[in-house]
């Protein structure tokens, strides 16, 4: 990228481009607001030196601009061009600038705005975000300021790059600090989130162009109390008791009490569907997926029982026994919806966080590296063969793709240690040479007895480390403990 004080030249930009104002610090980049040449606005940003100088961060800030251009949705600002591809350089990229009213700009001069008018903007915002959520996006960092209202409906004027803060060797504190009054609260705990934290944000937002302010004022989301609930009365009598429960429910601070998607929001807002319909089902049929009331036992779909799925029994043979390994995972919020949707369907209580390391290892912090789990992962264990099967079966209908592996005779229930038949040939060929060993030093008296007996008993030494480190050999994958546990009954 070459520069003067007034043009940019960008290699694959047709013509230079005339500097508006900048460059200026803003999150992870340095940005440019600039004219191009037939005259249209754009914004030009750069990764700032001192993350591009880190492999891992320029590898994720390079891999969320390529996703960003393969990205498909209206409300997307349009990527004009991006680079270097590959190299060392300090990546760079080149984005449109939606021309209109900021939602910040909008909020301050109609709020409390009437309710027609709020209903519309939801539903325009909606269908944006269902669009980018079916082709695995999250945002993460939607808010106001990265709205615009424009002649064709609402735009983004920026996307995707948030979670590159959090790879950063920024502070947790400062990252609170950050935070803004429309961020999850899942978002500063888990590094893997689904479509619902911007359904959070899509509350905050309704609850503030109806007038209330802020549902939790400028507390940010991850010091609120857990039980903490917005005052719905604020928003006033004329807004509809089906909107209001609709916000409340968007602002749970639970993503499991939130709608499941942006669709949902989307079809209670034009009528569709009740509130109540909309909310997340908390147990499933295994058989069929029907949602089921809690405690149901006999599904009234399909007419099985609710939980198909359970461990062996005790007396099963441990040679027997299976278990079900994740091999692959993807980092899109599609894949992940759907292994956790299967997951809380099967397991006993809530799946936990499927914080995978995917790809290369180097795109990640060393940080990350020691959150995020290796792969493959044992999903399930102490399993018979059809159930193994079956739940395979279930994961890979999903869109999820499991092995199913045995055993290998070691019994998934006790606490002992297993050793890998390499290592019991290692073990035997050093107990044999042991062996021999003492045999030619009782053998051979001429060494006298003093040496006989030290060199005798430096092999033992020798032999009984070898043994230790064999037996207590951390990495050996057999220890892996599974991620969850078959669900045992009905109740949630």
């Amino acid at each position: 990228m070459k520069s003067s004080l007034e043009t940019l030249s960008l290699e694959g930009v047709d013509g230079p481009l005339r500097v508006l104002a900048g460059p200026e610090r803003m999150g992870n980049e340095r940005r440019w607001s600039v004219e191009l040449a037939d005259g249209r606005k754009a914004v030009l940003a750069q990764l700032v030196e001192e993350l591009a100088a880190d492999d891992s961060l320029r590898r994720r800030y390079l891999a969320d601009v390529e996703r960003w251009a393969a990205g498909r949705g209206r409300i997307l600002p349009a990527l004009l061009a991006w680079g270097p591809r590959q190299g060392d350089a300090v990546p760079w990229r080149l984005r449109a600038e939606p021309e209109g009213e900021s939602m910040v700009e909008w909020i301050e001069r109609r709020a409390p705005a009437p309710v027609g008018e709020v209903v519309a903007l939801l539903t325009d915002l909606c269908e944006g975000l269902a669009e980018l959520h079916a082709s695995g996006w999250v945002l993460r960092d939607l808010s106001p300021n990265k709205l615009r209202l424009t002649p064709e409906g609402l735009r983004l004027v920026d996307v995707g790059l948030a979670r590159l803060d959090i790879l950063s060797t920024r502070t947790a504190a400062s990252l609170v600090l950050e935070g803004s009054p429309y961020t999850a609260p899942e978002l500063m705990l888990r590094t893997a989130v689904d479509p619902r934290a911007d359904l959070y944000a899509v509350g905050v937002l309704a609850y503030r162009m109806l007038g209330a302010g802020l549902p939790f004022g400028d507390t940010h989301a991850l010091l609120r109390a857990e039980d903490e609930a917005p005052d719905m009365q604020a928003l006033g009598p004329e807004t509809p008791a089906s909107l209001r429960a609709l916000i409340a429910a968007c602002l749970h601070a639970d993503p499991r009490e939130r709608p499941p998607s942006a669709g949902a929001v989307l079809a209670v807002l034009r009528g569709e569907a009740k509130v109540e319909g909309a909310a997340l089902a908390r147990l499933a049929c295994q058989s069929c997926g029907t949602p089921m009331p809690v405690g149901q036992r006999l599904c009234l779909s399909c007419g099985k029982q609710a939980v198909q799925f359970v461990h062996a029994p005790s007396s099963l043979d441990p040679a027997a026994r299976y278990k079900v390994e994740l091999r692959k995972a993807k980092e899109d919020a599609v894949w992940s919806a759907a292994l956790r949707e299967v997951s809380e369907e099967l397991c006993d209580g809530e799946a936990p966080a499927f914080n995978f390391l995917v790809g290369d290892v180097r795109m990640y912090s060393r940080e990350e590296q020691k959150r995020r789990r290796r792969l493959p992962a044992v999903l399930y264990r102490d399993l018979d063969h059809e159930t193994a099967e079956r739940i395979a079966q279930r994961y890979g209908e999903a869109g999820v793709e499991t092995k199913i592996v045995k055993h290998d005779a070691v019994d998934a229930g006790a606490k002992r240690l297993a050793i890998t038949r390499r290592q019991k040939v290692a073990l035997g060929i050093t107990g044999g040479a042991f062996g021999v060993l003492t045999a030619m030093f009782v053998a051979i008296g001429g060494l006298g007895t003093a040496a006989a007996v030290s060199a005798m008993g430096g092999a033992f030494v020798v032999f009984v480390i070898f043994l230790f480190m064999l037996l207590h050999n951390k990495k050996n994958p057999k220890l892996r403990e599974p991620m969850m546990s078959l669900r045992e009954g009905p109740a949630a």
